[in-house]
């Protein structure tokens, strides 16, 4: 089990991604295309060793006087490691990353951050194949816009070869008048 300090994403927006990468999907069926109910934006994973209550603890003093905020989306982008992931970019946010360093800072962590939601991963193909896709992906419009109300701890467990994520404990900002 994996504790992960998320945005949890509505079902709309969900809906919306599916709608505007579904081109991408029919042409490539063979990659492992995450179910959009598993769609949410990472911030932190929180050490194995740490304990849910006092992370708890550490997050609400991070999170105690944050506005909500929105999120814009920047684009879909391939990323390759060890496999390739299709991630939905976002534009940088001023409290998304004041919200991020703090957190990280809290737990001494030097992690670096992007706001990202994985929507697919896959073996590494080869050049011309993560080419085509590159470009393929360039003509996608990726128009989604995210308010965020509220910061949550996601548990992730594995269910055959899915990945399931439930919201464990949810830190709702502050909504400015």
């Amino acid at each position: 089990m994996a504790l992960i300090v998320s945005i949890d994403i509505s079902e709309e927006v969900r809906n919306t991604i599916q709608q505007q990468i579904d081109p991408i999907k029919k042409k490539h069926p063979e990659y492992n295309w995450i179910d959009s109910a598993g769609y949410f934006i990472p911030i932190y994973y929180l050490p194995h060793e740490i304990k849910e209550d006092v992370a708890i603890q550490k997050i609400e003093k991070v999170l105690f006087d944050i506005p909500t905020f929105r999120l814009f989306a920047l684009d879909f982008h391939v990323h390759i490691d060890h496999i390739i992931r299709i991630l939905v970019r976002f534009h940088t946010q001023h409290t998304l990353e004041q919200i991020a360093k703090d957190i990280r800072t809290e737990f001494g962590s030097t992690q670096l951050y992007e706001p990202t939601v994985e929507i697919a991963k896959y073996r590494i193909p080869s050049r011309q194949q993560y080419k085509h896709l590159q470009t393929q992906l360039t003509q996608v419009d990726c128009d989604v816009e995210i308010p965020v109300d509220a910061i949550h701890i996601f548990s992730t467990k594995q269910r055959g070869d899915a990945e399931i994520a439930e919201i464990v404990h949810s830190f709702p900002l502050i909504k400015e008048e």
